[in-house]
């Protein structure tokens, strides 16, 4: 039975206080689900992503190297899910792609709906490094990046990319408002995004069941249930 608690680990810069913390022996063998770079970072139950470039390598717009040892890191990971209408790549023997379920705007979005989902939209979701994170007005006249996410020594396309979290609200997460059985959680009480109850780790570590999962036995649960979901009729 896939559990009803679950975290979901993003990019934002507020994941380092998670890592000063302890987060990665706390959540070991919980349902934890990596976003994109968190990958490299955190054991987990599965990854997400939905940009074709990330997943084909391409991290440097500027550029149109291949990283293979990407790549290779990619398809060293337990399981990928993704929507099937952002990856035009040939898929690794690891992945599996959804089709019945909506991608949104960011790949944060998509793993909320996706784990909304998994959890028949019942449950508890803990949101880390979900900080929309936005630049100053100084730093906007200054034309400083912005520090949006935690891994520093990782060179990517979205280094600095800050201007979608400035001319959004985060209005794609209304949704999520309307499911009453379902309690998100943002593990970052500075966080620009303001639609879930805000709350710092140490809340968050109180909150944590104690149950351990194996991953292989919840991997092979979450595949039966996409299965499942893309056998269904439209």
């Amino acid at each position: 039975m896939i559990p009803k608690e679950c975290l979901i680990i993003g990019g934002g810069s507020s994941i380092s206080e998670g890592l000063s913390l302890g987060l990665k022996e706390k959540i070991q063998d919980k349902f934890v689900v990596t976003i994109n770079f968190a990958s490299y970072h955190f054991n987990s139950t599965f990854t997400t992503c939905m940009d074709n470039s990330f997943y084909k390598g391409k991290l440097l717009s500027d550029s149109k190297e291949i990283n293979q040892d990407h790549i290779n890191h990619l398809k060293s990971l337990p399981l990928i899910i993704a929507p099937n209408a952002h990856i035009r790549e040939t898929p690794y023997n690891n992945t599996i792609l959804t089709k019945k379920i909506k991608a949104g705007a960011l790949t944060g979005i998509y793993a909320l709906y996706l784990i909304s989902y998994l959890l028949d939209y019942n449950g508890i979701i803990y949101l880390l490094g979900f900080d929309w994170s936005r630049r100053t007005k100084e730093e906007k006249e200054k034309n400083i990046l912005a520090k949006i996410h935690y891994y520093d020594k990782i060179k990517h396309r979205g280094i600095g990319l800050s201007k979608y979290y400035e001319n959004h609200k985060g209005e794609d997460f209304k949704p999520f408002l309307n499911y009453k059985n379902l309690k998100i959680y943002n593990v970052n009480p500075n966080s620009n995004l303001d639609y879930f109850e805000k709350i710092y780790y140490n809340k968050m570590f109180e909150l944590l069941n104690k149950e351990k999962y194996n991953q292989e036995e919840l991997r092979k649960e979450i595949k039966i249930k996409l299965q499942d979901q893309s056998n269904r009729k439209e």
